[in-house]
């Protein structure tokens, strides 16, 4: 008798933990997954857009990712992603170097500014000014160039 109590409770037990098991593999098998190397993510409004831009940790995935968003429909419309910088005619590549930090990130205007810090595979390093600019209907590559006076070897 008590042998067929305890079967009859572990029964009840184990058939509210069955549904229960099953919606916690639902949600968690629904949710949308995020790259574990993203750092930071900032929204701007730039004219009727938003702006989304993307940090991933650089020593993870140097990589800056902007979006281009429309609303009411927050359906992106353009995305960049950026893993190289053009300084006076010359590519510096973010996989190529020592390291590159991402010291700001802001807008003004109808612009997004970053600024970062590349250090070279030979040693040194430089502090770079970008601009994306949102003027027209797409999005265009960083305009950069070297901070004045501030560069070490």
């Amino acid at each position: 008798m008590l042998g067929k109590l305890y079967f009859h409770v572990l029964k009840v037990k184990i058939s509210k933990i069955i549904p229960f098991c099953m919606l916690l593999f639902t949600v968690s098998s629904n949710s949308s997954m995020l790259p574990a190397s993203i750092d930071k993510v900032e929204t701007y409004r730039i004219n009727d857009f938003l702006v989304r831009v993307i940090k991933h940790n650089m020593e993870v995935n140097p990589i800056l990712e902007i979006d281009k968003i429309i609303t009411p429909e927050f359906r992106v419309i353009d995305s960049i992603k950026i893993n190289s910088v053009t300084v006076a005619n010359e590519e510096l590549s973010f996989n190529e170097s020592s390291g590159v930090f991402v010291e700001s990130i802001s807008s003004k205007h109808n612009e997004i500014l970053f600024s970062l810090e590349y250090f070279y595979l030979e040693g040194g390093s430089n502090y770079i000014d970008c601009v994306i600019s949102f003027n027209d209907n797409s999005n265009t590559t960083p305009k950069c160039s070297y901070k004045d006076s501030v560069s070490s070897e």
